[in-house]
């Protein structure tokens, strides 16, 4: 059963406004109104639109150099 009360107008309006109306209802079905789902969605459509769809390549990359350093820094016991 879909429970359609518990994402609030708010956030239902601002995913229509990211994916258009047939995508937003296509999502809200598939995902039976997930709040978690959908805010993971607005998130995500809203960093691609501020970012760029390889905004998550350069996030991972960037991660990666930390991670390195990080480790170097550990190997040589200054962390």
């Amino acid at each position: 059963m879909i429970d359609r009360d518990k994402i609030p107008e708010q956030t239902y309006n601002e995913l229509i406004d990211l994916l258009g109306y047939d995508k937003a209802e296509e999502f809200l079905n598939r995902e039976q109104y997930n709040f978690r789902a959908i805010q993971m969605k607005i998130l995500s459509e809203s960093m691609k639109r501020r970012f760029g769809k390889r905004f998550w390549i350069y996030f991972w990359i960037i991660a990666l150099v930390i991670a390195i350093i990080y480790e170097i820094l550990r190997a040589n016991y200054l962390i």
